[in-house]
C-alpha cells in the first residue's frame, strides 16, 4: 500500500500528516504520535506505518501527525 501524503504550508492552521489505508470505514484506525526528537517522517521511513496499514489486508488506517505546540481540538478534528 502506498502512503498518501498530505501536508500544509506553515502559515495554515492544518496539522501536517501522512496517512495510509482506507479513507472511509477502516476496521481499525491508528494515530501515530512521536516525541520532540522525531517527526511524522520517522513513522514513514521506518516502514512501521506501512506495515500497520498492510497488516490486515487493507482494513487498517494509520495517520502520523506532527502536532505544533499550538494545536487545538478543532485542528485535530480537521486532520
Amino acid at each position: 500500500g502506498n502512503l498518501t501524503i498530505a501536508s500544509s504550508d506553515s502559515s495554515s492552521k492544518h496539522v501536517p500528516y501522512y496517512s495510509c489505508g482506507p479513507k472511509t470505514d477502516p476496521k481499525i484506525q491508528w494515530i501515530l504520535l512521536h516525541g520532540a526528537r522525531f517527526t511524522k517522517e520517522d513513522w514513514k521511513t521506518s516502514g512501521i506505518q506501512r506495515r500497520l496499514c498492510e497488516s490486515t489486508g487493507g482494513g487498517v488506517a494509520a495517520k502520523s501527525l506532527d502536532l505544533p505546540s499550538q494545536t487545538t481540538r478543532d485542528d485535530l478534528v480537521k486532520a
